[in-house]
């Protein structure tokens, strides 16, 4: 026993120069670091600097022909992949000492960029931890896995351009946690003790972790090499009908289920906060077109009415729902053609909504619209809907970048909301449509408004940069405006009675009653008014 060593110790050690000596169009420049596994050197070729790195054959019968033709098949697939640096060759037996793997030489690794000055700003940082991501996603999809990502093999060009290189297909998959002898070999080629491998990498020691990505089945073998043990290969006719003996527990299973859910049903029925939390949760933002398209273009008729609450609905996101179920029934062909341009006219002053995605939703809808329609159609009936809210005729109506690039600035959200929420909102566009038209000529003068309290509002408006294009805003948002205006009136008037219909609860507000202001500690004065 100990006569016989459990591996082959090398009879001597050479230096990364000595290696190259057997191939003749790499010449040698200098040492890049030395490891157990590899021998890293920079070597000078007719097309440029190379990095090589050689790994020192110990041992004769060592397949490195499978790894070789990995490695081939790696180039291939990561081909077109901008990010990534595969090895360009790969010599299985550059010479008789020795395998080589060859690819181009990168001045930085990340580790180096980070430490070097100048220093990387936030912008760069993460425009590199961008090109990190790209690199991974494209080694993915090629269907390459790297196995050994760190900051050194991460390489950055002087134009801060990421290269994945050295990717490690030949490294063991599993590694021993009680065990750092394989982590050390392969991975640890800093020897600075940082680990980047993932956690679930390590498993038991006892499972022979640089041979699991070599086992294909994990079942028991029939022969064991104790007899005593041996497993026997009967078979045995129960497991034919081996799922039989479980449908009785199942059904117990179930049956209790059943009878918890019909309890929960019972309990919610005599909850009176049953149909409130039903009503929160009914999902009224959600639209589904292929319902439309089922039916036909026969729907048209029936949701007409359900899209225009939407498009004059008070929360805009159900607006931008409304739109986007528009535009899908439109593509899909399921509007008739009176309903598209009725729609039209209804959408197009949402091109000057504060609302970004309110405006990007009535843009895309009407991009739509003049893709199905005649080009006579476009010009004749959809244009004149359009012309309030662009700066400047417009030719390809269809294209949403040229027509988002001529609409007009939106109405401001500060005036829009505090417009919205007026009291007399039919007042104040009747006053704002009476200043229009004598902006127009129609009539010669417009009196100032009579109710102070449309006068104060105009004012205020004013004062936060109405100028008289933003009134003209307004007064095509006037339609939705006003019935939103009414919404949110009538929301308001239902959460008061709602609030009082609740126990212990009175709206003083609701009966009508007035508050009065009353001192309950009486002032000096009153005494000596009444001895005078």
């Amino acid at each position: 026993m100990g006569n016989q060593l459990a591996g082959i110790a090398p009879s001597q050690i050479l230096s990364v120069e000595s290696y190259f000596s057997d191939i003749h169009d790499f010449e040698y420049d200098k040492s890049l670091g030395s490891t157990r596994f590899f021998k890293v050197a920079r070597a000078k070729h007719r097309e440029g600097l190379v990095v090589v790195k050689v790994f020192a054959i110990q041992d004769p019968t060592l397949p490195l022909t499978s790894y070789k033709q990995e490695l081939e098949e790696l180039k291939i697939r990561l081909h077109s992949a901008q990010n990534c640096l595969p090895f360009q060759k790969a010599a299985e037996k550059a010479s008789e000492k020795a395998a080589m793997l060859f690819r181009q030489y990168v001045r930085d690794n990340l580790y180096d960029r980070i430490s070097t000055r100048p220093f990387l700003n936030n912008i760069e940082k993460r425009w590199i931890a961008f090109q990190i991501l790209t690199a991974v996603d494209q080694a993915h999809k090629s269907g390459v896995r790297h196995g050994d990502i760190k900051t050194e093999n991460v390489m950055v060009t002087s134009w801060n351009w990421v290269l994945l290189t050295d990717f490690a297909s030949f490294k063991p998959t599993y590694l021993p946690e009680d065990n750092p002898a394989d982590f050390n070999y392969f991975f640890d080629t800093s020897r600075r003790r940082t680990c980047y491998i993932a956690p679930e990498r390590f498993v038991d020691g006892g499972m022979f972790a640089t041979e699991l990505e070599y086992m294909r089945d994990p079942s028991t073998p029939l022969v064991d090499l104790n007899s005593n043990q041996r497993t026997r290969g009967e078979l045995k006719r129960a497991m034919d009908i081996f799922s039989a003996e479980n449908i009785a527990l199942l059904a117990e299973t179930a049956l209790r289920f059943l009878e918890l859910v019909q309890l929960k049903t019972l309990n919610m029925e005599n909850d009176p906060d049953s149909e409130e939390v039903d009503e929160a949760t009914h999902p009224n933002g959600d639209y589904d077109t292929g319902v439309a398209a089922y039916v036909g273009w026969q729907s048209s008729s029936i949701l007409k009415p359900l899209l225009q609450q939407g498009l004059s609905d008070a929360e805009e996101f159900v607006i931008v729902k409304a739109l986007n179920a528009l535009t899908c029934m439109c593509q899909l062909g399921l509007l008739q053609k009176p309903h598209v341009y009725e729609f039209a006219s209804d959408i197009a002053p949402f091109l000057c909504h504060p609302n970004l995605w309110i405006r990007y939703g009535a843009v895309g809808f009407i991009t739509v619209v003049a893709h199905q329609i005649s080009t006579a159609d476009v010009y004749c009936k959809l244009m004149p809907y359009l012309d309030p809210y662009i700066t400047q005729p417009v030719i390809q109506i269809e294209r949403k970048l040229v027509l988002l690039s001529v609409l007009k600035e939106p109405v401001s959200r500060s005036i829009f909301d505090y417009a919205l929420r007026s009291k007399d909102i039919t007042s104040l566009f009747r006053h704002l449509h009476m200043r229009q038209k004598k902006r127009h000529g129609s009539i010669l003068d417009c009196p100032p408004p009579e109710d102070p309290a449309i006068a104060q509002l105009l004012k205020k408006l004013l004062s936060q940069g109405m100028t008289e294009e933003e009134e003209d805003k307004l007064l095509a948002l006037k339609d939705f405006m006003m019935k939103s205006n009414r919404a949110k009136a009538n929301a308001v008037d239902q959460s008061h009675l709602h609030d009082s219909s609740q126990k212990g609860v009175i709206d003083l507000a609701a009966l009508g009653i007035t508050g009065r202001q009353v001192d309950l500690v009486k002032t000096k004065q009153e005494p000596d008014e009444k001895r005078g």
